[in-house]
């Protein structure tokens, strides 16, 4: 069993943004197929541990750090690997190089195990006493706080549609980032990059809510949060830089 995973990945034009670079939502989608990737070959993909023990993977935090976009072309590798479990969450890191071999991004993740019934947070011993782990660090070895933004506010109602939702039947955790970038705009966005951003997942959407996107921005930072009939559902935040252009 490797405790350690990596696969590479060519950016399509489908995974690039209006300026030809790696869109923000892919990099999610990437980050969340190879942790899939990995614990399938493991023996703990979603089919096997839904067969077992009626549960599911499901992301509650998430960190990225991005140096530098690639671009439509380019070959990206992903490499990632889990951390001890603590009770209820295993952490997750995973690294991204360019061809050069030039570390251009890390994520942190964080993962519980919920019961498809119930949607509660379940405790599976057999897993966590088993699941192999690696003993490199963390990619990020703390997670970040976050940004409270009081600047440039505004809100919108946003109802899910049949392109945000998986097969958890919810909203899937890489589209918080594609309506971020949506409420930030293609002006800014194609200004600015986003260098950095925590998301808290703390309650699912599901078809028929309508989400409450409360947004502020400077030049430098950014914090978005969505709430259902007052409760806070998720909340992403982080740090932008200016965007640096395809030669």
């Amino acid at each position: 069993m490797s405790e350690v995973f990596s696969q590479p990945y060519q950016l399509k034009t489908c995974a690039c943004d209006h300026n030809g670079q790696w869109k923000p939502g892919d990099i999610m989608v990437q980050l969340q197929d190879i942790a899939g990737a990995q614990c399938t070959s493991l023996g703990f993909g979603r089919k096997a541990i839904y067969a077992k023990y009626g549960v599911v993977w499901v992301v509650t935090r998430m960190q990225i750090n991005m140096r530098r976009y690639p671009s439509f072309g380019d070959t990206v590798t992903l490499t990632t690997y889990a951390g001890k479990t603590r009770r209820f969450f295993y952490p997750r890191s995973t690294l991204i190089k360019d061809a050069r071999g030039e570390q251009i991004g890390e994520c942190m993740s964080q993962w519980v195990l919920c019961d498809v019934k119930d949607r509660k947070m379940q405790n599976v011993p057999e897993i966590a006493e088993t699941f192999p782990v690696s003993d490199l660090a963390p990619a990020i070895p703390t997670f970040m706080s976050p940004a409270d933004v009081k600047e440039g506010l505004r809100e919108e109602i946003r109802e899910p549609v049949y392109t945000d939702l998986d097969a958890n039947g919810h909203v899937n955790n890489t589209r918080y980032v594609d309506w971020l970038c949506d409420a930030l705009g293609i002006p800014l966005m194609t200004e600015k990059q986003i260098a950095s951003f925590l998301i808290d997942y703390r309650h699912e959407l599901r078809p028929g809510q309508a989400v409450n996107l409360r947004l502020g921005h400077t030049d430098t930072e950014y914090a978005m949060s969505g709430y259902v009939d007052g409760t806070l559902c998720f909340d992403i935040s982080g740090q932008l830089a200016g965007r640096e252009k395809n030669a």
